[in-house]
């Protein structure tokens, strides 16, 4: 379920969730690997264009 690291201990409480578990099984085959993602990742960092304080 990504990098443990940078998601920290949510990340490993969400992944052991049966429930969540089940939604990411139902919902990951929708998503594809963004274009210039690293082999293996999931996800692009984006530059952010909008900023709302």
């Amino acid at each position: 379920m990504g990098r443990p690291g940078w998601w920290g201990q949510g990340a490993v409480k969400m992944a052991a969730d049966p429930v969540v578990r089940r939604w990411r099984q139902l919902t990951d085959p929708c998503q594809e690997q963004t274009e210039g993602a690293v082999p293996g990742e999931w996800w692009t960092p984006m530059r952010e264009v909008f900023h709302h304080d």
